[in-house]
This record gives C-alpha cells, structure tokens and sequence, in this order.
C-alpha cells in the first residue's frame, strides 16, 4: 500500500510490506530524506490535526491588499496608485488561506512519524493508517503468537497475554494458542 502527499515545495511518499513502513520526502529545501519503520515499532494509534501553516499571514497580507484595492475605488481621490497591483496580490495570496492541511501522527517507539495530507485526501490517508495499522499487527501476530517446542512455555503465555493485552489477538485467539501450547 501506498501514500502519496505532494505540494508545491515537497513531496512524500509512505508504502509499506510485511515487514517495515517506508517514508520518503523531496523537499525543494531540505532535499531528499528516507526514514524506515519496522512494523513491530508502530503503536496502533494516530492523533489528528489541522494547521494552517502560513495561512496567517499571507491572509492578512490578502486581506490588506484587498482593502487597499477596494479603498483606491471607492475614494478616487486618495489618489492610491497601482490599485490593480493590490487586487493582484490578494487574488495571489488569498488562496493560502484554504490551503491548510491535514496532519496525522502515528505514534512509534521512537520519533512519531507525521502524514500530511490535503482535506481531499483525508480518506485515503486514513485508509492507508489504518491497513497500517492491521499489517503491524498481523506482523506481531506472526512473530509471537505461533506455538515452538523450543521456546519455554511460560515465555510463550507471556507472548500470548502481551499479544491480548495489546488487542492484537482476540479472548478467542489468545485461549485457542493456549490449549495448542499445552497440548505439547
């Protein structure tokens, strides 16, 4: 599965396997950065939030703009010159208004790992977090919840009520790895 997030100055691209969560950004200023995951290290949850980074600014700049514009035709006689080059830069800057993203941050062992998206592509971003999110726990599911002789069984109980207690596995699964483990 992949995601894919690009806007003027950056792209990113997040895909995943069996094993690990690939994420690479091209930035126009910072170049190019490769960050790996393994799945094992993804919590199974994510914080959403909105941020309008710059919009601030670059609004108040548009809106400025705007009013200077709208002064230069309603009172001629301010003599306001270059009355078009305002309505040029609000029309210009006014747009980074609506162009607030959406960030999702996926907790992990280490640094969380932050997905940017656009409004339009909310949905795909939290479809991809959540089969995320399902590969990382079948990924644990397939690394600690088997039966092997050669692994103590205490140690293999542990695994099993870590699996539980993580909501990795159901009641079901926990108690059906329990009575193949004493089966042995």
């Amino acid at each position: 599965m992949k995601f894919t997030h690009k806007t003027l100055l950056q792209s990113t691209v997040a895909a995943f396997n069996d094993k690990e969560l690939s994420i690479r950004t091209k930035s126009i200023l910072a170049g190019e950065k490769i960050r790996t995951v393994r799945l094992d290290e993804i919590r199974h949850s994510y914080d959403f939030s909105t941020n309008f980074n710059g919009a601030g600014l670059l609004t108040a700049i548009a809106a400025a703009a705007l009013v200077i514009y709208l002064f230069s035709l309603a009172a001629p006689f301010l003599h306001l010159d270059g009355g078009f080059f305002f309505l040029l830069i609000a029309i210009i800057a006014l747009p980074f208004f609506f162009n607030y993203y959406n960030f999702y941050e996926l907790k992990t062992k280490g640094e969380p790992i932050v997905l940017h998206c656009s409004k339009k592509k909310q949905e795909e971003a939290e479809e991809f977090l959540t089969l995320l999110i399902d590969a990382s726990k079948q990924f644990l599911k397939n690394k600690y919840g088997f039966v092997d002789a050669d692994i103590p069984k205490d140690v293999q109980f542990q695994n099993y009520r870590w699996l539980l207690q993580n909501a990795i596995i159901s009641e079901v699964e926990y108690e059906e790895m329990k009575k193949e483990l004493k089966k042995l």
